[in-house]
């Protein structure tokens, strides 16, 4: 599958997403990998900070390049990170360089997990830098790329111009449209409250209506929890043709659980919705663990198909993992979209009233 891609990709086939892996394999590879588009983009985690010279999981910045062969300009990847925009224009197409490989670094003890991410487009977007800290943003009408170099996003919904109703169409990676490898993911209704989760280092969103949305967003690793309230509702969604950091991960878990804000709450019923197309070539598991109060019970999906789970929870770990390394897994055909919702009045915990003092008569 690597050579193929490879192979595709020499030809200047646009493609717009990039992690570390991908860029490192391109260049290890030593091919004339040539990508359309008209502005390069490159993002780290927040919590790299400069000067970069200064950690050695980060010394790849001074000699790793990306090179605009329309007049083999090279941009240093430090002058790009520290313009303000993230992005540098060109004519293109874009191909990527380093001067040593080897110090190409994709994670370390101390950003493990977090990559690099590189961008390629002929758009125009907002692109918004996520990172491990929760941070709340307006958006308007228009598109928006959301880059979490983690590997995974929770957004929460948090208002909307009253009065206002809006679609919220979502995409895995960047670019105009699939010939440059942006997928469409499963469009929602703004509700606030609500919350989604998409498995992926950049996403796109689009608003086609006049309304201004107020989201936090939040980039997280290998684990992520949700704490359950009342009819609360949250969508899960990933697919792989975009990139492959979902399937690098040794393990993604999305927890919930009652009991954390409100204690007397025994168990809810929880309603799992939706489809998981499996690809056998990464061998992923899609697995769905209800505990009730120490019953558990558990649902291993490994192939392509209709979910719907219904069960009594009182805490839930979705989890979604495979067997590759992350520099052996390529783009996949995965798809995967949940529905989790649960009812609004949960089963409460019997309290028994202790008995009154004992009075004796004289």
């Amino acid at each position: 599958m690597r050579a193929l891609l490879l192979a595709s990709l020499v030809a200047g086939v646009s493609a717009y997403v990039y992690t570390c892996n991908e860029a490192k394999r391109m260049m290890e590879a030593d091919e004339n990998t040539l990508i359309n588009g008209t502005k390069a983009c490159v993002v780290l985690p927040t919590a790299v900070k400069f000067p970069y010279n200064d950690d050695p999981y980060t010394w790849y910045l001074y000699n790793t390049y990306i090179v605009d062969t329309d007049n083999d300009f090279e941009h240093d990847l430090t002058g790009i990170i520290e313009s303000n925009g993230m992005c540098v224009e060109g004519v293109g197409p874009w191909r990527i360089r380093s001067d040593d490989v080897e110090q190409f670094k994709c994670s370390s003890n101390k950003y493990k997990y977090a990559e690099i991410v590189f961008l390629f487009t002929s758009d125009d977007p907002n692109i918004v830098q996520v990172g491990t800290a929760p941070s709340t943003v307006k958006l308007g009408k228009g598109t928006h790329v959301f880059v979490a170099p983690e590997g995974s996003l929770l957004i929460e919904k948090k208002s909307i111009d009253e009065g206002k109703e809006t679609t919220l169409q979502w995409y895995s990676g960047a670019g105009e449209n699939e010939g440059e490898e942006r997928f469409a993911l499963m469009p929602e209704k703004f509700i606030a409250g609500s919350s989604t989760i998409i498995i992926g280092p950049v996403t796109t969103l689009i608003i086609e209506d006049d309304a201004t949305i107020e989201l936090t967003l939040t980039s997280f690793q290998d684990k992520q929890f949700i704490s359950a309230n009342p009819g609360f509702t949250f969508t899960l969604m990933t697919t792989g043709r975009a990139d492959d950091l979902q399937s690098s991960r040794p393990s993604i878990l999305v927890s919930t659980a009652y009991g954390i804000n409100d204690d007397s709450i025994a168990y809810d019923s929880l309603s799992i919705t939706g489809t998981a197309r499996m690809d056998e070539s990464v061998s992923t598991v899609l697995t769905v663990q209800c505990d009730n109060k120490g019953v558990k019970k558990t649902n291993d999906i490994t192939e392509t198909g209709d979910v719907v789970i219904n069960e009594d929870c009182s805490s839930l770990d979705i989890t979604y993992k495979g067997p590759l390394a992350g520099e052996d897994v390529d783009r996949s055909s995965e798809v995967i979209y949940l529905t989790i919702a649960s009812n609004s009045d949960p089963v409460h915990n019997v309290v028994t009233e202790a008995p009154g003092p004992v009075t004796s008569k004289s």
